[in-house]
C-alpha cells in the first residue's frame, strides 16, 4: 500500500514483557478506517523471575565479595610481612607453619598463651589466625540502630559480652564454654557465635601482656602496637574502596539527584535534591495530602477542606505521630453522615465507619516524629527549639552518613548543640531516601500549598512548570523493568516511523496496571486475579448444575454475583428477583450501570447492580437518585436497604449519590477514558517532548493519549472480541488495535449508542423518546442516526477484519472479505512475533565455592560433605575420602564406625562423632566435634580458576550461547554439531571446541573445526528447520490442540540440555513448544533475524566471535 505522506495512528498496549502495537490509516476527518499493520515484540522481564530481584544483584554481590577477599589477602601479607619484619618467624618457618597437622586446637592454644610463653610457631599461628577473623565492627554503636543482619549481629554480641565476663578472653571463652562445644563459628546464616573487633582487640592486649610478662623477645610495647594497628585497619565505609576505583568515596552522596525545577539550567545555581526526612520535603508532602482529602456529604456531594480544617489538620499532623482519618473527623467536626473519599470503608454486618477511619493512617511526617521522640530525651518537645533549617541538615547527614565518626564532624560543623548530637548517636539510626524536589524548591512551593492549592496550581505560582516534574528520560526511571518496557516501546515507535517513512498522526497508549507496581504487588494482583477465575470457573459449574444453563457466559457470572450480593432483591425496586427467570427469561432482569454509561464510561464492578427490567427501563439515563428523587416513600426505602446491604463503598457511594452535575460528567468521562497512572502521565510527558507527530487533517489538539484499559476492555467485550491469553502473544496485537481504534469519534459513537440504549424504552405519553436527564425530546433524526442494531464498531467488519488479519493465513481471510480498503493485489503478512535476542555474556561463571584440585586428574575437586553421606566402597575404604594418610588416626576411626554400621554413613554417624586423640589422657578425653570431611568428586564441566590451583562446576544456567558448525562426515553425509559457550569461556583465550553428545562425558566430546561454524544461536534466535516433522506440544491450556506436526518450521531456540544434546524450541507466539528437539540430522539448519516489527530475513554469515579483552575484563568470574 502506498506509505508516502500516510495518515496514521499507533495503538501501543504496554506491558512488563511486551509491547503490542497496531497502525490504523486515517480519514479525512482522522477517523481510522483499516488495519495497516499490527505485531507484539516481546522480551524478557529485567528482574530475577523468581524473586523480583534486580540483575545486577548478583554482579554487586560478587564486587562486594570480590573487594572484600582482596582486602583481606592484603591484610594478611601485611600480617605476614610483620612476622617476618619482627624476626617471629623466617620464611622457610612460615611457608612450613600449616603443612604438618597440629595436635593442639588454636583456641586452646589462644587459651595457653595466658598461662605460660608461647613458642614462635604457636605465636605466628595465633596473630594470623586473629587477623584472619576480626570480628564485626558496625557502623553504629546501638544494636537498636543497625538494620537487618547487622542488628541481629548485634545483639548476638551483646550476649557472648555476657558470656565472657566469666571469662578472661574471647580465646577462653569458646574453647571451655559449653556454648561453644559443638560450633566455634557461624554457619547456616546464624550469627550466634559473633563476637565484636573490640573484644578481640581486647584479648590481644591480653596476650602481649601475658607473653611479655612470660619474657618472650616478640611480644614488645612497640610490636602490639605494629599489630593492633594492622589487625584493625579498615576503610571507613562512607569512604568506599580506594585507588582509581569508581565506587570510591561516598556512594549515596554521589546518587543524590537533582531538583526537577531547581536544575541549574536557567542560570540558577544547581541544587540536590531533599531528602525525605527533611522538614521541607514533609512539610510539602503533608499538605499535598491535606489538599487531596475529600469530603462527601449524604446527598454525595464532594468538597476539599476549608482553610481553616486543613490548618487544624496540619497542627494535629505535627503533634500526633499515628494520626488516622478518625483523628481528623474529631479535629475538623465533621457531620456523622459524611464521610471521606476513597477510604475502604466496610458497611453492613454491625461495623461502623468509625472503625474504619481509625485504621486508616495519616502519617506523613514519621521522620518528623522519630527524631521527636529522640531529642525527648532530653528535654520534652526539645525538636521545638530547633530550627526548620537544623531539622533539614539533620535529616540529611543522617541519610548521606552510615558511620558515627562522620555523622559527628559533620553536626558540629552544622552547629547542632553537643548534647543534641550524643543523644541522636546513641538513639537516631540513619535516614533513607530522597524526593524530587530540592530544599529551595520546597520552601518556594510550600507557602502556596498551605493556601489550599493543588500541587501543580503551588508549582505555577512559585514560577515552575509543573510540566518539569515529568520530564524525566528513560535512564531516570528508577525501575528496571519499567524501564526496559519504555525502552522496548521507543523502539518499537521508531521502527514504524521508518516503516513508513513518517511519525504518525496520533499515538494512543495503554500501560499494563502492573507497570506501576513493585514485584511483591505484581504477586499479589496475579494472586488476586488467579483467585477471582478460579471464584469464576466455580460460579459456572454452579450455574450449569443449580440453574442448567449449559454454557454461562460473563454476564451470567455478573448476574448471580450481584444476585446473592443483592440478597436476591432487585436493588432499585427491593422487590425479591426468582432466580430461574433471571437466568431464563431475557426480559425479566437486567445487569445495570448505576452512573449510565452514557454519563460516565464506568463499565467497573462497582458501578453494576442487578435490577428488574422494567425498573431499569424507567429509570433511563438518570442515577438511581435522580431516578427515584419524586418518590420520598421509595427513596428511603431504597436509602435503607442500601446501607444495611451494599457493603462495597464504592458502589454505595455510587448508588446514594443524590448530585451528578454535567461539570461532574464530564470529570466522570475524562477519568475512565484517560490512563491516570504515573507511568503512562511519564509516557505521555515523554512522548510529546521527545517524538514530534504528524500534522492531522483536522485541528485535534490531543494527539498522544493514554487510554484507560477499562474503555479498551468494555469496546473488545461489546463487540466480541473475546481476549484468550491462552491463544498466543498476539492478543497483545489484537489489544493494540482496539486502542489505536478508540478515537474521539469512536468514544462519542459509543456515548451516543448508550444513550440512546438507555432511553430506547421510555417515551412520553405522546410517544416521544425523552432524555430523563435534560428532557430534550429525541426527535426522528436522533431515532433514526441513534437506532443502532448493534455496538458501534469504530468502521464496518472491523471485528472481522482483525480477526482476519491475526489468522494463520491473513492473506486469505483478508481476500475472502472482498473490504473495499484493501487492494485485490495487496501483500498482506500474517504478523510473525518479535522477540528480544538474549545477547547477555555476563553473568556466574561458575559455582561460588572454589575447590582444590584433585591430584593429577585436573576434573577431579574436593568438597566437604557431611559425615552421613559417607560410604564403604567395594575395597571397604571410604568412598572419595581425600588424602587419609593427613591423618590417619581421624581416617580409621570414621572407617571404623561405618564398618560397624554395614557402611551405611546415615546410620553410623546419628550419633556426635568426635575426633580421637593419640593419647587420650581419659576415656572422655577427646577432641572437637566432626561434622564434614574432605571428598573427591569428578565433574564434567569445570571452571579452572586461580591460576589452575582452584577447581569449581560450571553454573547449570550461564551457558551464553551455542556455536552451531555443519561437518561433512566421510559418507559425504552433513551433520550438525553443537558446542556449548558458557560464561566461564568468555574469559578464556580459545573458545571452546568439544560438540555435545548425548549420554556422553566432556572428554569423550568430539572435537570440530572452525571452518566447519556456521553460526552462533543465543536464546530467542530464530531457527528455521527445513525438511523435517517437527511435534510441537501445547503451552497454553485447552483452548488449542495439545500437539501439532509441523514441518519446514521458524522457531525460536530457548535452550540446549547437554545431557541429550537438544534443544528447546518453541513457535513464535509461545503456544507450542519441543523441550528435546535434535537436529543432528535435519536436513536444513539457518538462523534468520527478527526485526523489531516482526520482518525475517536470513542470517548473513558472520565469523565465530571471539570475546574481547573488554568484555574479558567486565565479564570476569567470581
Amino acid at each position: 500500500m502506498e506509505t508516502e505522506q500516510m495518515k496514521y495512528v499507533v495503538g501501543l498496549d504496554i506491558g512488563i514483557t511486551s509491547v503490542g502495537w497496531a497502525t490504523l490509516l486515517l480519514d479525512v476527518h482522522d477517523e481510522p478506517v483499516r488495519i495497516l499493520d499490527l505485531n507484539s515484540r516481546i522480551f524478557d522481564k529485567a528482574e530475577v523471575p523468581k524473586t523480583g530481584a534486580s540483575l545486577a544483584a548478583p554482579r554487586r554481590i560478587a564486587r562486594g565479595t570480590r573487594r572484600r577477599l582482596r582486602r583481606r589477602k592484603f591484610r594478611l601479607h601485611r600480617i605476614r610481612q610483620y612476622i617476618l619484619r619482627r624476626h617471629i618467624l623466617d620464611k622457610d618457618g612460615l611457608d612450613r607453619l600449616y603443612k604438618p597437622e597440629h595436635t593442639i586446637d588454636i583456641f586452646e592454644l589462644r587459651t595457653a598463651g595466658l598461662d605460660r610463653k608461647l613458642e614462635s610457631e604457636e605465636w605466628a599461628r595465633i596473630l594470623l589466625y586473629m587477623a584472619k577473623h576480626r570480628g564485626f565492627k558496625s557502623n553504629r554503636k546501638s544494636a537498636s540502630l543497625a538494620d537487618g543482619d547487622e542488628g541481629v549481629m548485634l545483639q548476638s554480641i551483646a550476649k557472648n559480652r555476657e558470656i565472657l565476663s566469666q571469662y578472661r578472653s574471647i580465646g577462653e571463652m569458646i574453647y571451655k564454654n559449653d556454648k561453644f562445644a559443638d560450633h566455634k563459628r557461624n554457619k547456616g546464616g546464624s550469627y550466634e557465635f559473633t563476637v565484636a573487633r573490640s573484644m578481640l582487640i581486647d584479648e590481644i592486649k591480653l596476650l602481649f601482656a601475658k607473653q611479655r610478662d612470660f619474657g618472650a623477645d616478640f611480644a614488645d610495647t612497640e610490636a602490639e602496637e605494629e599489630y593492633i594497628t594492622l589487625f584493625s585497619a579498615q576503610r571507613n565505609f562512607d569512604e568506599g574502596p580506594g585507588g582509581d576505583s569508581p565506587y570510591g568515596g561516598n556512594q549515596i552522596e554521589k546518587m543524590v539527584g537533582t531538583c526537577i525545577f531547581e536544575d541549574g539550567k536557567n542560570g540558577t545555581k544547581e541544587e540536590k535534591r531533599a531528602p525525605k526526612a527533611s522538614y521541607a520535603f514533609m512539610a510539602t508532602n503533608l499538605w499535598q495530602k491535606i489538599n487531596q482529602i475529600r469530603l462527601i456529604d449524604s446527598t454525595g456531594e464532594e468538597r476539599p477542606l476549608t482553610s481553616e480544617e486543613a490548618g487544624k489538620v496540619a497542627e494535629k499532623a505535627w503533634k500526633k505521630e499515628a494520626m488516622t482519618y478518625a483523628d481528623i473527623r474529631t479535629e475538623i467536626g465533621m457531620s456523622d453522615d459524611a464521610y471521606f473519599k476513597g477510604l475502604p470503608y466496610k458497611w453492613g454486618n454491625g461495623a461502623q465507619k468509625d472503625e474504619t477511619e481509625k485504621k486508616s493512617k495519616f502519617s506523613w511526617v514519621k521522620e518528623y516524629h522519630k527524631l521527636r521522640k529522640v531529642l525527648d530525651k532530653i528535654q520534652k518537645n526539645r525538636i521545638a527549639k530547633l530550627s526548620n533549617d537544623d531539622i533539614d541538615n539533620i535529616a540529611y547527614i543522617f541519610s548521606v552518613y552510615k558511620n558515627d565518626e562522620k555523622i559527628r564532624t559533620a553536626l558540629e560543623e552544622k552547629h547542632i548543640d553537643a548534647q543534641d548530637i550524643e543523644v541522636l548517636l546513641e538513639h537516631l539510626g540513619t535516614f533513607s531516601k530522597f524526593g524530587h524536589l530540592s530544599l529551595k524548591a520546597c520552601y518556594n512551593i510550600l507557602p502556596y500549598l498551605e493556601r489550599g492549592m493543588v500541587y501543580s496550581d503551588a508549582c505555577q505560582e512559585a514560577g515552575y512548570d509543573f510540566r518539569k516534574s515529568n520530564e524525566d528520560t528513560i535512564a531516570d526511571i528508577p525501575n528496571p523493568v519499567v524501564k526496559r518496557a519504555v525502552s522496548q516501546t521507543m523502539k518499537v515507535l521508531k521502527a514504524i516511523k521508518q516503516k513508513y517513512g513518517c511519525p504518525p498522526v496520533e499515538i494512543h497508549i495503554e500501560m499494563a496496571r502492573e507497570l506501576a507496581k513493585n514485584f511483591d504487588d505484581r504477586r499479589k494482583m496475579t494472586k488476586s486475579m488467579e483467585e477471582n477465575q478460579s471464584k469464576n470457573e466455580r460460579i459456572k459449574e454452579r450455574l450449569k448444575t443449580d440453574f442448567g444453563i449449559a454454557y454461562p457466559n460473563g454476564q451470567d457470572i455478573v448476574k448471580l454475583k450481584l444476585y446473592e450480593e443483592q440478597n436476591e432483591t432487585c436493588a432499585y425496586s427491593q422487590k425479591h428477583i426468582d432466580a430461574h427467570r433471571l437466568f431464563h427469561d431475557s426480559n425479566y432482569a437486567e445487569v445495570d450501570h448505576i452512573i449510565p454509561y452514557s454519563r460516565s464510561f464506568d463499565d467497573s464492578y462497582s458501578n453494576k447492580v442487578l435490577v428488574l427490567t422494567a425498573e431499569n427501563r424507567q429509570k433511563g439515563n438518570r442515577t438511581p437518585m435522580e431516578y427515584l428523587g419524586s418518590d420520598k416513600g421509595r427513596k428511603q426505602q431504597f436509602i435503607a436497604w442500601v446501607k444495611s446491604d451494599i457493603k462495597q463503598p464504592r458502589k454505595r457511594e455510587n448508588l446514594l449519590r443524590e448530585k451528578f452535575t454535567a461539570d461532574m460528567e464530564k470529570d466522570w468521562k475524562a477519568r475512565h477514558l484517560q490512563d491516570t497512572q504515573y507511568i503512562s502521565r511519564f509516557m505521555l510527558d515523554y512522548l510529546q517532548d521527545n517524538y514530534k507527530l504528524m500534522p492531522g487533517n483536522t485541528d485535534r489538539k490531543r494527539r498522544i493519549i493514554p487510554v484507560n484499559g477499562a474503555v479498551t476492555a468494555y469496546v473488545r467485550k461489546r463487540l466480541g472480541i473475546v481476549k484468550i491469553r491462552e491463544n498466543g502473544d498476539l492478543h497483545h496485537a489484537v489489544d493494540a488495535a482496539v486502542i489505536a481504534a478508540v478515537t474521539q469519534g469512536v468514544v462519542n459513537a459509543v456515548s451516543k449508542y448508550s444513550k440512546r440504549h438507555e432511553l430506547q424504552y421510555h417515551v412520553d405519553s405522546d410517544g416521544n423518546c425523552v432524555d430523563m436527564v435534560t428532557g430534550e425530546i429525541m426527535d426522528d433524526a436522533f431515532k433514526e442516526k441513534h437506532q443502532i442494531k448493534g455496538f458501534p464498531e469504530p468502521w464496518p467488519h472491523f471485528r472481522d477484519e482483525l480477526e482476519a488479519r491475526v489468522s494463520d493465513n491473513a492473506a486469505e481471510a483478508i481476500r475472502n472479505l472482498k473490504l473495499p480498503t484493501y487492494s485485490p493485489d495487496e501483500d498482506i503478512k500474517t504478523p510473525f512475533v518479535s522477540r528480544m535476542v538474549r545477547h547477555k555474556t555476563t553473568g556466574q561463571a561458575h559455582e561460588d565455592t572454589i575447590r582444590g584440585v584433585g591430584g593429577a586428574d585436573s576434573n577431579i575437586y574436593i568438597k566437604k560433605v557431611a559425615l552421613t553421606e559417607l560410604t564403604l566402597n567395594k575395597d571397604h575404604e571410604i568412598e572419595g575420602y581425600y588424602n587419609p594418610s593427613s591423618d590417619r588416626l581421624l581416617y580409621e576411626a570414621l572407617k571404623t564406625r561405618l564398618e560397624q554400621f554395614g557402611g551405611k554413613g546415615k546410620d553410623a554417624f546419628k550419633e556426635p562423632f568426635y575426633k580421637p586423640k593419640s593419647k587420650p589422657k581419659s576415656a572422655d578425653d577427646r577432641g572437637p566435634l566432626v561434622k564434614t570431611c574432605k571428598i573427591m568428586e569428578k565433574i564434567n564441566l569445570s571452571v579452572k580458576v586461580h591460576d589452575g590451583k582452584g577447581i569449581t562446576k560450571n553454573t547449570g544456567g550461564s551457558m551464553v550461547r551455542v556455536d552451531v558448525f555443519k561437518v561433512r562426515k566421510t559418507n559425504g553425509q552433513y551433520r550438525y554439531y553443537l558446542v556449548p559457550v558458557y560464561v566461564s569461556d568468555t574469559v578464556k583465550t580459545d573458545l571452546p571446541n568439544r560438540a555435545v553428545v548425548g549420554g556422553k562425558k566432556y572428554n569423550e566430546w568430539p572435537t570440530v573445526d572452525d571452518k566447519d561454524f556456521l553460526f552462533s544461536v543465543y536464546p530467542n534466535d530464530l531457527l528455521y528447520i527445513g525438511g523435517k516433522e517437527v511435534k510441537l506440544n501445547g503451552t497454553r491450556g485447552d483452548t488449542l490442540r495439545q500437539e501439532v506436526m509441523t514441518k519446514d518450521a521458524f522457531l525460536y531456540y530457548k535452550a540446549m540440555n547437554i545431557s541429550s544434546g537438544n534443544i528447546a524450541v518453541e513457535n513464535h507466539d509461545d503456544t507450542y513448544a519441543q523441550e528435546s528437539l535434535g537436529i543432528r540430522l535435519v536436513p536444513v539448519l539457518e538462523k534468520y533475524e527478527v526485526s523489531i516489527l516482526g520482518d525475517l530475513t536470513k542470517a548473513k554469515f558472520k565469523e565465530r566471535e571471539q570475546f574481547t579483552m573488554k568484555s574479558q575484563a567486565t565479564n570476569r568470574s567470581r
